[in-house]
């Protein structure tokens, strides 16, 4: 797949965009908003990475059009591995661009954070400890 370019909304104060922000909006923000929740995340260079839990399931639409989704009992919310690869440009308009992965895609990356890893492992076997099928 290819990159989804848009302008940016997360800005430091030196006026570069705030990638890391930009990437975690991805998830809390707009269309996906209270539908993810971020466990953790972390840029390493220009790569993003996150461990995300999936709260909400989209079960269709109303009669007015709009989407509606059902909350996931505890045992059903999967959490994933989330990595963004990440670029800016110094323009006012279309200046944030970003190429969505997981964990089930390749090319690899292998520059993933430990701490990253090592909390996507602990969900793991919580997971598994506590009954949970789908670990």
């Amino acid at each position: 797949m290819g990159w989804t370019w848009e302008k940016a909304s997360h800005y430091y104060p030196n006026g570069n965009i705030d990638r890391k922000a930009e990437c975690d909006a991805y998830f809390t923000e707009g269309l996906n908003e209270g539908q993810y929740e971020i466990l953790k995340s972390t840029m390493v260079g220009g790569v993003y990475y996150a461990a995300v839990r999936k709260l909400k399931q989209y079960c269709g639409e109303n009669a007015d059009g709009k989407s509606q989704f059902t909350d996931l009992p505890p045992d059903k919310q999967k959490v994933f591995g989330a990595i963004f690869a990440t670029a800016t440009f110094k323009r006012d308009y279309l200046n944030f661009g970003y190429k969505d992965m997981d964990e089930t895609m390749v090319p690899g990356d292998a520059t993933a954070r430990n701490l990253l890893l090592h909390c996507l492992c602990l969900l793991i076997m919580n997971m598994r400890y506590y009954g949970a099928s789908d670990a």
